[in-house]
This record gives C-alpha cells, sequence and structure tokens, in this order.
C-alpha cells in the first residue's frame, strides 16, 4: 500500500502505538534518505511519545538499511545519555548497534562507553543492560583489551541478579568468550 505523498511522520506517530502505525513509517520510510532524516528528527524531538515510537521504527528500517542509520549514531549515542531520557531511546539505541553487523570505527569508543556506563548501572532496565553486554562482546572482537573489562563486569554482577534476560545473555557471552 502507498502512502499518500503528504504522509507526515510525526503525525503518523502520534498517540497510542500500534503495530500497523509502525509497519506504515517503517514502509513508508523504506530506503529513502531523506525520509530517514524525517524520522530522525521524530526520535530526536521533544516530544517523548513521538520519540519512543520513532525509535521502535528506526530499528526496524536499520534492520533493513542499515547504512541509513549510520550518520545517526553518534548523536543518538549521545541522546540516549542525556539524564532522564526514556528507557526506549536507551534499549533502540543499543538494539541497533547489538543488530548490526559492525559498529563503525567513528562511533565505536562512544559505543563501548556508554554501553559500559548502562551494564554497569543496576537500575537501568534489563533489556538495555543485555543489549550493551552484546555490543560490548561485539566491539571486544576488535578490540580484545575490552574483553578482560567485560568478563570481570559480567562476573562481578551475575551472581547477585535473578532476571532471566540478564542471566542468560551474561552466561552466553561468557560461554563466546571461553570458546575465542
Amino acid at each position: 500500500m502507498s502512502e499518500p505523498s503528504n504522509f507526515i511522520i510525526s503525525e503518523v506517530l502520534q498517540g497510542v502505538y500500534s503495530k500497523s502505525k509502525i509497519d506504515r513509517v517503517v514502509n513508508y520510510v523504506s530506503s529513502d534518505a531523506e525520509r530517514m532524516g524525517e524520522l530522525m528528527d521524530c526520535f530526536f524531538g521533544a516530544d517523548t511519545r513521538v520519540s519512543q515510537l520513532a525509535a521502535g521504527s528506526i530499528c526496524l528500517v536499520a534492520e533493513k538499511y542499515p547504512i541509513l542509520v549510520e550518520p545517526y549514531l553518534e548523536k543518538m549515542l549521545l541522546l540516549s545519555r542525556a539524564p532522564g531520557i526514556c528507557n526506549a531511546i536507551q534499549r533502540n539505541t543499543m538494539r541497533i548497534l547489538r543488530n548490526l553487523t559492525e559498529i563503525p570505527a567513528s562511533v565505536e569508543g562512544l559505543a563501548a562507553d556508554t554501553a559500559f556506563n548502562f551494564l554497569e548501572n543496576p537500575r537501568m532496565a534489563v533489556a538495555v543492560r543485555a543489549f550493551s553486554m552484546r555490543v560490548l562482546y561485539k566491539i571486544s572482537k576488535k578490540e580484545p583489551d575490552l574483553q578482560n573489562e567485560l568478563k570481570l563486569i559480567i562476573e562481578t554482577f551475575l551472581p547477585n541478579e535473578t532476571l532471566p534476560g540478564f542471566t542468560s545473555t551474561a552466561k552466553d557471552i561468557l560461554r563466546l568468550m571461553e570458546k575465542e
């Protein structure tokens, strides 16, 4: 289904969440860099609810067209670190990085620092911490020095964690490190 020429992403993302709404936005953006810019404006905008819905849409676009999200990664990481920012921004930023085949060198340091901060914060949402472990593991494959730090942090937190999302990811990462 083709969207009308007056399709405005920010208007579609108003109101309550619906999968059909997100699908419409993702299909509209498709592989178009200009439309991706419009979606990113929603992500970086002042309306928290629109930003949250934009974040979910960006994840789906980035799965199909990762090159479209690359110019925005640094700004996304910086936003995810802002005090009081909503969990959806943090979660989806880490999810996008986790899903990329390779994290661009230009944001690797910032991505690692952000992911370590999220991982080490026990008040951070479990999904954000789990995605952060995956991002750090991906980076540590190129930067082996980070692997020891990641292992130490996981082993420090693991005995006190009870949430399956954290424990299963932590154990999986430790297993992967042992195989290398």
